[in-house]
């Protein structure tokens, strides 16, 4: 999938506003109007948490890091693989979830002792320190959003955030 270099961070919530953002760096970074259009309009299609993460999977932001922990059994050390996004964070989730079901009840494995969950860092934001979130969840969603946008509030102003 091809992707705008740009942050989404600090930018106006306003739908618009992002939108025109996402189209002014797009056509800066030699888009086709018909490509940028098709974003916009599949941004457009569903509510605001739509237009986000159609926006957000459209960007390469890489100031968020993000990434899935996964223990099979749970005295082992986890299993750690990046992803790009939050909704790619709860698909493979879901999929070690149902490859450890599909062992258990096959007997490859002696119980169903297993746990997994996603995880984010920044910088400034944790320190650079992992910290768990839920991918599903809507506010983890908006809390992990509202902190980034303080954080670009903060760097704004005078180094104080609010």
């Amino acid at each position: 999938m091809k992707k705008v270099r740009m942050t989404l961070e600090g930018l106006d919530g306003n739908a618009f506003a992002l939108l025109g953002a996402f189209t002014e760096n797009a056509t800066r970074q030699g888009w086709r109007d018909e490509e940028i259009e098709v974003v916009r309009r599949e941004a457009m299609a569903g509510d605001y948490r739509h237009l986000l993460q159609t926006l957000a999977a459209h960007t390469d932001d890489t100031e968020v890091e993000m990434r899935i922990s996964w223990m099979s059994q749970t005295t082992m050390e986890p299993f750690t693989y990046p992803v790009p996004d939050m909704d790619t964070a709860s698909l493979l989730l879901d999929a070690l979830a149902q490859y450890d079901l599909f062992q258990f009840e096959r007997k490859v494995k002696p119980d169903y002792a297993n746990c997994g969950g996603a995880e984010w860092r920044h910088p400034i934001l944790t320190g650079g320190e992992w910290v768990e979130f839920d991918p599903d969840d809507a506010s983890d969603r908006m809390e992990l959003a509202a902190m980034v946008a303080e954080l670009a509030e903060w760097s704004r102003g005078d180094g104080q955030a609010n």
